[in-house]
């Protein structure tokens, strides 16, 4: 596939505690799903109030419905202004298996999928999944929410995307 994903350096999960995961943000969007989730498996939904939320965070926000039949699928729910704006298009409402060939769809998918799999936050370092954007670095972290505390029904995603080539502080919005 030309311009996603080449090498293995283009994605990669990363541990709990890996030093990769760099950016404050997403950091503390860990926290931040921690202290929601409580004593519970995970947080739901309902659990984070946007206007709670620190205000640098939201444009860094992705929301994806989990649909478990007929099949499973994924749906964007939103998509903050600083993806929509990265990647040149807002995606809100679209299904991920309708956007994404099956190579694409697997990659963009791997971090969510562990998320659900593990009950836990999943941190990862990506290539953008355009092919004219393929030069811009994504370094997100996937955290299941569940309503019920135990099925895993959406994906909040922190993502923060950067031109390698552009000099830019992690401070910047």
């Amino acid at each position: 596939m030309a311009g996603f994903a080449q090498s293995p350096d283009d994605f990669r999960i990363l541990d709990d505690h890996d030093e990769s995961v760099t950016h404050p943000m997403l950091i503390e969007g860990r926290r931040w799903w921690e202290r929601a989730r409580g004593d519970r498996a995970m947080p739901g939904r309902q659990d984070f109030d946007p206007v709670k939320a620190p205000p640098a965070m939201l444009p860094h926000i992705l929301l994806a419905d989990v649909v478990w039949t007929p099949r499973l699928r994924f749906r964007y729910r939103l998509i903050g202004t600083h993806i929509t704006q990265a990647m040149g298009r807002d995606s809100t409402g679209r299904w991920f298996d309708d956007l994404y060939n099956e190579y694409e769809y697997g990659t963009v998918t791997a971090g969510i999928m562990r998320a659900i799999e593990t009950g836990r936050p999943v941190s990862t370092l990506a290539r953008a999944p355009a092919d004219e954007r393929s030069f811009l670095r994504i370094e997100a972290v996937d955290m299941p929410l569940a309503a019920n505390g135990k099925d895993v029904d959406m994906i909040m995603s922190l993502c923060d995307i950067r031109n390698p080539a552009a000099v830019r502080s992690h401070d910047e919005p």
